[in-house]
């Protein structure tokens, strides 16, 4: 049997729920073994497609304290009780663990049970720079450095996190991996754009920059406001929400971009790609204080939509096929600049760039290969396919 561990609540929406819903949807399409799930009791129905791929769910109590020191007590020792039932009647070919702030029990475990595991670190354990300054923070880099150092095999979704956590692999280890996020193929296609911004009622005949997400600090939305009310003919279409909205809003109006900006919400995740297609470019460029591998931009491409993200060794691809722009650095100049650099190509010319970037990342980056890779990391440990 394969196990996956995790505390991410497999019915967010969010970067961080998608990712490792996507893993585990993809884990059971392609290994050939049942799959066992351990994870917080959903606070949403699951996607049908994540149901049907999984045999058997083992809940933790709801995620909603998780923020709380005590739920990460309680979900950590129910982990291992469900891990020790799992392995009492089930033979364990492989246990996956996505990291988090209180990952303690799953790691030593398997090493204890000589059960190969693989550790999945896909971004900062904690972004929170007081909890990283506080008490908490030297005990959860002793956690991250126990974790890296017993897994069988350790992948991280971006560099920055590769230079962080090799050093607590010995010399006769497996270095750690740099696995980057990916795209669902099946959900995330090109759809004709003008019908979309029919839908979703945008203008038809105007520069429409696109984003998908949370709307926190990281995300640089601010940059993005402030770029666009210096680019004529350019209307952005701000999908999702988050704790930044009503600031967002505030300065929207501010700029004078009131007609010039469409916040939609909270919209369903099977409907996004809809929303993408209405798109011109997808923004999804990271902060330079925490590195990040953001998912949205394999998610734009995949709908065949150039990006404009930012340099990162993940995403060198971007200006190597041509399929957008990379920035150096974020500020409200640069990105005014590329928004004009994008804006003045043909419509043709972005279509051409949308499909080359497309067609890298339905090869390179699925989620089917991200779970096809761990796998294998399985087969080479134990010399038996999982």
């Amino acid at each position: 049997m394969l196990v996956f561990v995790t505390l991410e609540d497999l019915s967010r929406t969010d970067g961080g729920g998608v990712a490792t819903r996507e893993i585990v949807t993809s884990l059971g399409r392609v290994t050939e073994e049942p799959l066992a799930v351990i994870c917080p009791e959903p606070t949403e129905t699951y996607a049908d497609r994540l149901s049907e791929q999984v045999d058997e769910f083992r809940h933790l109590q709801s995620a909603g304290g998780s923020g709380q020191l005590q739920w990460h007590a309680r979900a950590e020792w129910s982990t291992l009780r469900h891990l020790r039932s799992l392995h009492r009647t089930e033979q364990l070919s492989l246990v996956v663990t996505r990291m988090t702030p209180s990952t303690l029990f799953p790691t030593p475990y398997c090493w204890f049970k000589e059960v190969p595991h693989v550790l999945l670190v896909r971004g900062w354990v904690t972004r929170d720079r007081e909890t990283a300054d506080s008490w908490v923070g030297p005990v959860i880099e002793q956690l991250v450095r126990m974790n890296t150092r017993l897994s069988t095999e350790v992948y991280v979704a971006f560099e920055a996190l590769r230079e962080r956590l090799a050093p607590y692999r010995s010399s006769r280890q497996t270095p750690v991996s740099v696995l980057p996020n990916a795209v669902d193929a099946d959900l995330f296609t090109p759809g004709d754009g003008q019908t979309a911004r029919e839908e979703i009622d945008v203008p038809r005949d105007e520069f429409v920059v696109g984003f998908v997400g949370t709307f926190s600090e990281r995300h640089r939305l601010s940059t993005l406001l402030r770029a666009s009310a210096e680019v004529d003919n350019t209307h952005l279409l701000l999908v999702g929400d988050g704790p930044r909205r009503r600031e967002l809003e505030t300065l929207a109006a501010e700029l004078g971009l009131d007609s010039d900006v469409t916040f939609t919400g909270r919209i369903p995740h099977e409907s996004v790609p809809e929303y993408i297609s209405a798109f011109d470019v997808g923004f999804g460029v990271v902060h330079p204080g925490f590195p990040s591998n953001p998912i949205k931009c394999y998610e734009y491409l995949a709908c065949e939509r150039p990006v404009l993200t930012s340099t990162s060794p993940e995403f060198e691809f971007v200006a190597a096929v041509d399929a957008g722009v990379a920035l150096d650095r974020v500020t409200t100049v640069t990105v005014a600049d590329a928004l004009r650099t994008l804006r003045e190509k043909s419509n043709e010319e972005r279509v051409r760039m949308g499909k080359r970037g497309c067609e890298y990342v339905l090869k390179n980056h699925t989620w089917d290969r991200v779970a096809s890779v761990l796998l294998e990391s399985a087969t080479q440990t134990t010399g038996e396919e999982v």
